[in-house]
């Protein structure tokens, strides 16, 4: 497997991973909301976590893999999974579920996928400024 492959998948598992260990930390610090719908059990433990600060880390979150891994569309990928996975099974087990699903691509997936791909790419290219060599000095 060539190296950019690997990295490409490192980015993906790493978002994945990432984004269940904040909406385990969110639950577990108290900050998700109660559930209101029993047929979105999946879904909603993901978007109860919707505040502000599980937004203020997820974006940190995003903007050090990027910094680390640079590969920013890769982890927004992968933090953007959950979602349309929980959804998957949301439907596998009652096939009315998420009959809106069109629009939760557009105001939930899309977002996330964003949100996440902009600190995630902003931290890529400030890794790489950091580490372009600095040029020799002007001796007049």
């Amino acid at each position: 497997m060539s190296s950019k492959l690997i990295g490409r998948i490192l980015g993906v598992a790493s978002g994945l991973a990432a984004m269940f260990l904040l909406v385990a930390a969110c639950h577990h610090l108290g900050w998700a909301k109660t559930s209101t719908s029993q047929n979105y059990h999946y879904t909603e433990t993901i978007s109860n976590c919707l505040s502000v600060g599980a937004v203020l880390a997820y974006v940190l979150v995003a903007a050090a893999l990027g910094y680390l891994l640079r590969t920013p569309p890769f982890i927004a990928l992968g933090m953007m999974l959950p979602w349309p996975l929980a959804a998957a099974v949301e439907i596998a087990h009652d096939k009315t579920n998420h009959n809106l699903l069109p629009f939760e691509v557009i105001m939930v997936w899309a977002p996330a996928f964003f949100v996440a791909w902009g600190p995630a790419r902003y931290a890529q290219k400030l890794r790489a400024r950091i580490e372009q060599p600095a040029a020799p000095p002007v001796i007049t």
